[in-house]
């Protein structure tokens, strides 16, 4: 059963353990109505088309796709929400450490932070769309995932006793997609059944023990290494196919 699902499309939806890698093992489809919604906000807030020149090859029977950047974007909920990293300061530091890590000898992996209830809609559209991994905690704050690359990819972290389905894919927009959920939180002693429930634990904070953030950490690497393999094509770009309501990448013999 799936809460949500957009751009939806004949393929198959990978399902299962959305806390684990769900993805590995083969590339994310690509629905073209994502495209086409991508291509609409950028056009209608006078931004460059960042993923797939030109504008009117969306559709075409082959095109390709821009490299993701070399980036990784820690998308931020509002210091308000009661939702968030109980030790933001050791998550950031193992992402940015993380991203030193991977930096290839020539081209730094950037590290930033998307504070989203701090900008205006079109600096959430133009700063996610120049991330190639991004890591965030679940929640609204993961809808501006759609804006992501193609081929991008986004690890989601969730709080104890709380897993939906909502942004697998970024929402189905084709990116890459694992998750976690937070092993430790308090017990509510109530009814899980019950969707005041579910919605208590949904807005605890995040407790990340010493084992969640190794996993945390090895569901970054597999993103970080995942974008990287997509940097080792020759021709500097990502080749694709038309299959019906999505773009794939070609089957190499």
């Amino acid at each position: 059963r799936f809460d949500a699902m957009v751009f939806l499309n004949e393929s198959e939806v990978v399902q299962g353990n959305y806390t684990g890698t769900p993805d590995a093992g083969r590339d994310p489809p690509v629905p073209v109505d994502s495209l086409r919604f991508r291509d609409a906000v950028f056009a209608s807030l006078a931004l460059p088309a960042p993923f797939f020149p030109p504008r009117n090859s969306l559709g075409a029977p082959t095109m390709s796709f821009r490299l993701p950047p070399r980036a990784l974007g820690l998308f931020q909920r509002n210091p308000k929400s009661r939702r968030r990293f109980s030790d933001p300061s050791r998550v950031h530091a193992l992402l940015a450490e993380l991203c030193r890590a991977a930096a290839p000898p020539s081209t730094p992996y950037a590290f930033v932070e998307l504070a989203f209830h701090e900008m205006d809609f079109e600096e959430q559209v133009r700063r996610v769309a120049a991330v190639g991994v991004g890591v965030g905690i679940h929640g609204a704050n993961l809808v501006n995932a759609v804006f992501m690359p193609p081929f991008a990819a986004l690890v989601e972290v969730f709080p104890f006793r709380y897993v939906r389905a909502y942004y697998v894919g970024g929402s189905n927009a084709g990116l890459r997609y694992s998750g976690m959920e937070s092993s430790s939180g308090p017990d509510l002693r109530c009814n899980m059944k019950e969707v005041s429930c579910r919605l208590k634990y949904r807005e605890q904070k995040i407790v990340l023990s010493d084992d969640d953030f190794r996993i945390l950490e090895s569901r970054v690497v597999d993103a970080i290494s995942y974008v990287e393999g997509l940097w080792q094509a020759p021709s500097g770009n990502i080749p694709v196919v038309r299959d019906g309501l999505i773009y794939k990448r070609p089957t190499v013999a």
